[in-house]
Order: C-alpha cells, then sequence, then structure tokens
C-alpha cells in the first residue's frame, strides 16, 4: 500500500532502503528519544526484516511505511499504525526520521496523513502514542495535530518499566474528523 501526501510518498520498505537506513538511524542523536537499544547495522537488519516480514504477511494489526520524497523517493523515516485493539479500535502511532531532514514539517505531514488513514479508512476510533518527556520536537508536533497530553494510556496499559516518566498523547476520532487537520 502507498499513501501520498503533497509532498511525501508513505511505501512499503525495499532491499534498497537498507544502507540508507543505516547511515541515519545509528547516530545515537537519532534513538536517544526511542524506546529501542543501541542502534548498530545487525539491530537494524532485524528490524529490517520483521518490516519486511510484515508487509509479505499484509500484517492486519501493524501498518509501517518508509517516508519518502516524493521528488526522489529516497526514504529518510518510518511511521507506523499499529491496531492495538480491533474489538475497541484503538490504534497507537511511532515515528522517527533522519535528522537531516527535521524542521521542514515533513513528519507533521506524514503523521496527519497517518492518522487520517487510521480513522477514516480503518475506521478507528482513537489513536495514542508515546513520548519522551525530553522530546519536545516529537510531542509539540502531536499537539499541532491536535492530540492531547493524558493522564496514562489507553485501556489500563501501563507504560513499560524504565519509560513510566514519558508522556501519553492521543486523539479521538471525533476530535480528529473536527479538526483543521482532517483535510485530505
Amino acid at each position: 500500500m502507498i499513501i501520498e501526501t503533497e509532498r511525501l510518498r508513505l511505501r512499503p520498505f525495499r532491499e534498497a532502503d537498507f544502507p540508507v537506513i543505516t547511515a541515519y538511524a545509528t547516530d545515537p542523536v537519532f534513538y536517544q528519544y526511542l524506546p529501542i537499544e543501541e542502534q548498530t547495522e545487525e539491530t537494524l537488519r532485524i528490524f529490517f526484516a520483521e518490516r519486511m516480514a510484515d508487509q509479505e504477511q499484509k500484517s492486519k494489526t501493524r501498518r509501517t511505511f518508509a517516508v519518502a520524497l516524493k521528488a526522489d523517493d529516497r526514504i529518510f523515516g518510518t511511521i507506523r499504525l499499529g491496531i492495538f485493539d480491533e474489538k475497541e479500535r484503538f490504534a497507537d502511532i511511532g515515528y522517527a526520521m533522519d535528522l537531516a531532514r527535521q524542521g521542514h514539517g515533513f513528519m507533521a505531514e506524514a503523521v496527519q496523513r497517518v492518522l487520517y488513514y487510521g480513522f477514516l479508512e480503518l475506521d478507528m476510533l482513537q489513536i495514542w502514542a508515546t513520548v519522551d518527556k525530553e522530546n519536545s520536537r516529537s510531542w509539540k508536533l502531536m499537539e499541532s495535530l491536535g492530540m492531547r497530553r493524558s493522564s496514562g494510556l489507553p485501556l489500563g496499559l501501563d507504560f513499560p518499566s524504565g519509560f513510566e516518566q514519558d508522556f501519553a498523547y492521543s486523539i479521538s476520532k471525533t476530535e480528529f474528523t473536527q479538526s483543521k487537520t482532517s483535510e485530505y
């Protein structure tokens, strides 16, 4: 599946993307706010193999997209929508991008489009995310798209060990469809 915005193409991963991901994702600054271990070529190979397997199996619970500019189709980030509870129609969203591409609104554009996809194409009722409290760029992005900081995770979930001080953000389908960010 390919989703496009004005400037971006959210698409399946390709083998040619692996060296590009490795080039930016092994930088400790890249993953400093992510709940992951040190990124090496080996850990990224595992991540990449899992994403490729998800695509081949057409996972119904996780959709992860390579984020690329339409102009050159070169990957510079990833965005994931995880169907957390299909019955209750809850999903979570996560994203990361090459630091060299920050400051141009690319990830806001990608997140906005994936929220639209989640709510208006998959009929989710709520989408949530967690963010390191020190990662102000990320939580400000969420707030700019209408996500609100909440007191905890939905459905009575607990933060993973070591991440209890993260912020939780969420937005409902109703909030999203009534906001200016829902237009596509």
